[in-house]
């Protein structure tokens, strides 16, 4: 009997040394995270990430951490391939920017009837859409901008800084606060147009794409993917106010290039390419909608717009797969569609 009480209180004492070294003995989690928190260098926490990401592969919070001290302690953007895992969780935020052409096309009722209407229709599907895609995260950036804004008067402009939003800076995200959104942002591109049909701009986006094209993208990080996505609404013919045209259509043997397949060929040979400035854009989608032939270049003027603008793309190292060109539809309700779809995917 006094042996066998012996062994219990053994075997209680052991259980209650082991109990209270798991209580106070720290875990590998623990372990992780301490380290975590006090390391100081992008070296430091590559290594923490090394040696812990597999013993923690199911916690989420650890990783988000871990992404977060990359990021601030300036991991490369080409390394991010080396952290798959990382990858795997980051956000995907949406960042839209919109440059509609506000020349003499939007009052040209013989080769543009309707124009306005149909440009409000396109702008109020990106609208809405982007509302959709960015309310879960509360996260999105949505850009309205101009041309030349040097010589946009400056109710051109104070209308534009009325449409730009940062989603991640609004008090409200229900359904009241996105039908507030919805109007005011309607309200305020009709009253753009309208006042651009009394002042109608040039539609310079050579120019836009030199000077401000670039700080309208946002660059991705370890923790938040940034699809860029650029809507660009014109006829398609590139010319500024002073009526300088970068696509001149009337030129001996420029269709007959298209028709044979050697129109890059040609507009190089005589200095017709549209100028890049040195600019890539590699990683950003475009759109570009409303493309209309004049009456005068009937079935020929589109195709040859098409090449130009397909051309500057290219040598702008926009991936094919980058470039969606919409012409004019009589069902104006297949372009909303192929909008929608524009900025819904990823």
């Amino acid at each position: 009997m006094k042996i066998k009480s012996i062994v219990i209180i053994f075997c209680v004492s052991v259980s209650l040394i082991s109990l209270f070294t798991w209580l106070i003995w720290p875990s590998e989690s623990d372990n992780a995270y301490e380290s975590l928190k006090s390391s100081m260098n992008l070296e430091t926490t590559k290594l923490i990430w090394t040696n812990f990401k597999e013993k923690l592969a199911d916690d989420h919070e650890f990783k988000e951490m871990v992404a977060e001290k990359l990021e601030k302690q300036g991991l490369f953007a080409s390394e991010f391939q080396n952290y798959p895992e990382l990858l795997a969780i980051r956000d995907t935020v949406l960042n839209i920017v919109v440059i509609p052409d506000l020349s003499s096309r939007i009052k040209d009722t013989v080769n543009n009837p309707f124009q306005i209407k149909s440009d409000v229709q396109v702008l109020d599907t990106v609208w809405r859409y982007f509302l959709k895609r960015s309310r879960r995260l509360k996260k999105g950036y949505f850009s309205f901008d101009l041309t030349d804004r040097e010589q946009a008067s400056g109710k051109f402009i104070e209308i534009a800084d009325k449409l730009q939003f940062d989603f991640s800076t609004q008090k409200g995200n229900n359904l009241e606060s996105q039908s507030i959104w919805l109007n005011s942002f309607h309200n305020n591109v009709v009253s753009l147009y309208g006042f651009g049909l009394e002042n109608p701009l040039g539609a310079d986006y050579v120019f836009y794409f030199k000077r401000y094209l670039a700080s309208r993208i946002r660059t991705s990080t370890i923790r938040t993917f940034y699809s860029n996505k650029v809507i660009i609404i014109t006829d398609g013919y590139l010319e500024t106010d002073s009526k300088t045209s970068y696509t001149p259509v009337k030129v001996d043997g420029l269709y007959k290039s298209y028709e044979s397949g050697s129109f890059s060929t040609f507009v190089a040979n005589n200095n017709l390419e549209i100028p890049t400035y040195g600019k890539k854009f590699p990683d950003v989608q475009f759109l570009v909608c409303e493309i209309n032939e004049r009456k005068s270049g009937l079935k020929k003027d589109n195709e040859i717009l098409l090449e130009y603008w397909r051309n500057w793309f290219s040598r702008l190292g926009i991936p094919s797969n980058n470039q969606i060109f919409l012409l004019k539809e009589a069902s104006h309700q297949r372009t909303l569609s192929r909008v929608k779809s524009f900025v819904y995917k990823e």
